[in-house]
């Protein structure tokens, strides 16, 4: 459903300014290989601690600061993604910032 994917890109976009700040960027990139599309979002924010990393897509799990964020926007776009067949992963990148990868099979 595409109102369902721009909530999910939405909610990755989002994030992703709230961790760059005014002066970051933002790459969106796609590609497709393997049976799959795949979008790809890479900011040059801070990056994820390990922790951070491992619970992203939690319930209420949130890095901003107090009354900055509910911590279910990450949480929402993995339920939507799986419900679609689909999957979201987040890895730092290799010059910092977090990298957002989310795909979904092509048909057959």
């Amino acid at each position: 459903d595409s109102a369902q994917l721009q909530q999910v890109f939405l909610n990755i976009l989002n994030n992703a300014f709230d961790a760059i700040g005014n002066d970051g960027a933002v790459t969106i990139s796609t590609s497709r290989g393997g049976g799959q599309l795949a979008v790809e979002f890479a900011d040059n924010g801070p990056g994820l601690s390990e922790e951070g990393l491992k619970k992203v897509f939690e319930p209420f799990f949130t890095t901003k600061k107090a009354g900055s964020g509910t911590g279910i926007g990450l949480a929402i776009s993995y339920s939507i993604v799986e419900r679609l067949g689909g999957g979201i992963e987040v890895r730092n990148g290799r010059q910092g910032g977090c990298v957002f990868r989310v795909h979904f099979p092509l048909p057959a």
